[in-house]
């Protein structure tokens, strides 16, 4: 279930830290490497090759994430390189929005539009959860759409909440169409200088082909199984639009009624309707 706080369980740096919430399987991963890639070439950093282990010394997750991650190590003391005043800490979270939390701090709210969300979601309730110790959701996936815990009302409560908050908006969409555009305005928030031959190349390992590679040479985040089907994938397909080979016509249906309560930034970002307000 998403939609736990941020608490003071880590002494936040306002100077220093920048926080990238989205709700899951909204793309933090692919940006995750986008980033560390840029820093870990930017600063010189000298980790021959970014993974899915290593990542997380650059960019971590915050503390109280509810993703299983921040149970495999992943959380702020993972990032390994506080000693360098000058590389921002970037903390990745799945929390929702709260009025008044977080004012002052530096946020990039990252979002995708809901059925390819739902989709890659449900995949890693049922395939992805099961090496890790968490219980799958076992039920149809009609059922997981409709999930007050999971599907599109969760989604729904965790976009609006970002929605009114007035910070920076990027979305898995905009990731698709201008990779380099998405980073830059990342590393503008983050005060690190844009150089954009380092940007280009950050782009070009953190490419959907050599993330998959990487997932098949050197394995994910601890995993307690081997990776047997390709929906047990964190890299899985990241298509925009995916959705369609997938859901039924009630599904489409329930979806777009739903989406008469999504802020109208929603169709700003991703299109589709929503109401006025």
């Amino acid at each position: 279930m998403v939609g736990k706080r941020m608490d003071s369980a880590f002494e936040i740096d306002v100077d220093r830290d920048v926080f990238v919430a989205s709700f899951p399987k909204s793309g933090r991963t692919w940006l995750r490497f986008m980033i560390a890639a840029y820093l870990n070439r930017y600063y010189r950093l000298g980790i021959r090759r970014v993974d899915f282990d290593n990542v997380y010394q650059l960019v971590a997750n915050d503390q109280v994430d509810l993703d299983f991650l921040s149970r495999q190590g992943c959380g702020p003391l993972t990032f390994a390189f506080w000693m360098n005043p000058h590389i921002p800490r970037i903390l990745m979270t799945h929390n929702e929005y709260m009025l008044g939390v977080g004012d002052g701090l530096r946020m990039i709210w990252l979002s995708r539009g809901i059925e390819d969300t739902m989709l890659s979601y449900w995949y890693h309730r049922t395939d992805y959860a099961a090496l890790h110790d968490e219980e799958p959701w076992a039920a149809p996936f009609a059922d997981f759409l409709r999930s007050e815990d999971w599907g599109v009302p969760a989604y729904i409560r965790h976009f609006n909440g970002w929605a009114q908050s007035g910070v920076l908006a990027l979305t898995y969409e905009m990731m698709h169409a201008q990779p380099m555009s998405v980073l830059k305005q990342v590393m503008d928030m983050s005060g690190v200088h844009w150089d954009f031959v380092v940007g280009e190349k950050a782009i070009e390992l953190s490419s959907f082909h050599n993330m998959r590679t990487l997932e098949e040479c050197s394995g994910f985040e601890k995993a307690d199984g081997p990776v047997t089907r390709d929906s047990q994938r964190r890299v899985r397909r990241g298509l925009v639009g995916g959705y369609v080979d997938y859901f039924s016509s009630d599904d489409v249906n329930y979806t777009e009624r739903q989406k008469s309560i999504i802020h109208p930034l929603y169709k700003e970002l991703h299109g589709g309707e929503s109401c006025g307000r």
